[in-house]
């Protein structure tokens, strides 16, 4: 039985549309969870929890997202039919995972993965977690943000030992934090600036728990700083406070999580170089740190950072948010793209290399149900499961079979069956449905 979108919306009891979800498949679960928020809002009203959580607890969905009480939820793709990781872009330090050191620029696969449920891209190295739950991690090893215990690099990917119940892992700069199925929130890697919520600003080269922070629902890593959100919606952030990026109205480092006072309805947050943003439960977008090259999306500041989180107005409709290194890129109830920030490269998609310095409609792209922000360039995946990207190409990072940049999104030939994308400093990975 294959039942449309628009067949789905002419229902209005919620047992019957609950019925006609099962009968999705996970990809278009995906697709109805990311596109369609705001018509499931006004076709069932109160009801919209009710078929929110149906679709948390079939683990469907690789990122966060909202149900209307203004809790934050975790939630992962089902993969019985498994998914298989592709990497492409700088070889350097293993962060492709093929065992070598050759550049690859279009996306190869890593044998013997073809069950990866989500994926995060560092500066120099790369997560994954399986269908099992279990944590796997490869490229530069120097810092511990790898957490096998030793300072190295690993060319193929390696599960970390006792770590076979992980459902969220988000790569930094040079450390790596993960939320486990009881919400316990794990760090490791380089600790200098308190990144790692330790109280102290020492590495640690296996996964070590933050302590009374085991309600944790999602996490994300930044350069030299780290946020997360707790099962009530609360924003807690810690690390290097330079450029006010932890959102505390100072720049003051901060050794342990610390929550930002008047946000406890967030639903998703996104770090960037020396940024921050997030997204609250009625879809308002809220960005701080610095400024400059306008990640923030806040025209006519005179300052070159904000350190307390400022929402962008008339952004109140927004479900998905990605922090480059110094740009950003958002997606709305639509499913239109929005990106803002610095563009030498092209990576905001608008064929100029300008900055845009309030957030723009990527033209002819009004379908998008992820996106993610690396370096320098951009990757987005539609509703039909087409991957795009663009940006710097230098590494071969677009997956285009060539070093040039982007300035427009280009479809990655052949690979329209995509279900996650992470885009990291000049490498790219994203997952295909089995």
């Amino acid at each position: 039985m294959k039942t449309s979108f628009k067949e789905t919306f002419r229902i209005i009891n919620k047992d019957i549309i609950i019925e006609i979800i099962k009968f999705l498949d996970y990809r278009d679960v995906i697709r109805f969870c990311a596109s369609q928020k705001s018509k499931l809002y006004y076709i069932c009203q109160k009801n919209e929890d009710i078929i929110w959580r149906f679709l948390l607890e079939r683990d469907y969905f690789v990122d966060p997202t909202t149900v209307p009480n203004g809790k934050a939820k975790i939630s992962y793709i089902n993969l019985a039919k498994g998914q298989q990781i592709w990497t492409f872009g700088d070889k350097d330090s293993g962060r492709l995972g093929h065992g070598n050191k050759e550049r690859v620029s279009i996306p190869k696969a890593i044998k013997g993965f073809d069950n990866i449920i989500q994926i995060s891209c560092g500066t120099r190295h790369t997560a994954m977690i399986d269908s099992d739950d279990q944590i796997w991690t490869y490229g530069n090893g120097y810092l511990g943000q790898l957490g096998h215990g030793k300072n190295r690099n690993r060319f193929t990917p390696k599960a970390i030992k006792g770590f076979d119940n992980i459902v969220q892992v988000s790569c930094g700069e040079d450390h790596t934090a993960m939320i486990d199925s009881k919400k316990q929130i794990w760090t490791y890697g380089y600790g200098y600036y308190g990144q790692l919520g330790h109280n102290n600003e020492e590495d640690v080269l296996v996964p070590k728990a933050i302590i009374g922070y085991d309600n944790i629902v999602q996490v994300s890593c930044g350069e030299s700083h780290t946020a997360m959100i707790d099962e009530i919606g609360q924003i807690w952030t810690f690390g290097i406070g330079y450029l006010g990026r932890l959102g505390h109205n100072n720049e003051e480092e901060v050794l342990v999580p610390k929550a930002i006072k008047g946000f406890d309805n967030i639903v998703q947050v996104s770090c960037g170089e020396s940024h921050t943003a997030m997204i609250d439960s009625r879809g308002q977008i809220w960005t701080w740190g610095w400024r400059e090259e306008g990640q923030l999306g806040h025209p006519n500041l005179q300052s070159k950072f904000i350190s307390t989180p400022k929402a962008i107005k008339g952004f109140d409709n927004i479900i998905y948010i990605s922090c480059g290194k110094d740009h950003t890129a958002m997606i709305d109830v639509t499913g239109q793209v929005w990106t803002y920030g610095y563009g030498k490269n092209g990576q905001l998609g608008h064929n100029s290399t300008d900055n845009e310095y309030i957030p723009k409609a990527i033209k002819g792209f009004n379908n998008i149900i992820q996106v993610s922000c690396g370096g320098n360039h951009t990757g987005l995946i539609d509703s039909t499961g087409q991957v795009w990207t663009f940006g710097e190409g230098g590494k071969g990072q677009l997956g285009h079979n060539g070093t040039g940049n982007e300035l427009i999104p280009k479809a990655i030939k052949g690979f329209d069956n995509i279900v996650h994308i992470s885009c990291g400093g000049k490498h790219t990975a994203i997952t295909t449905s089995n």
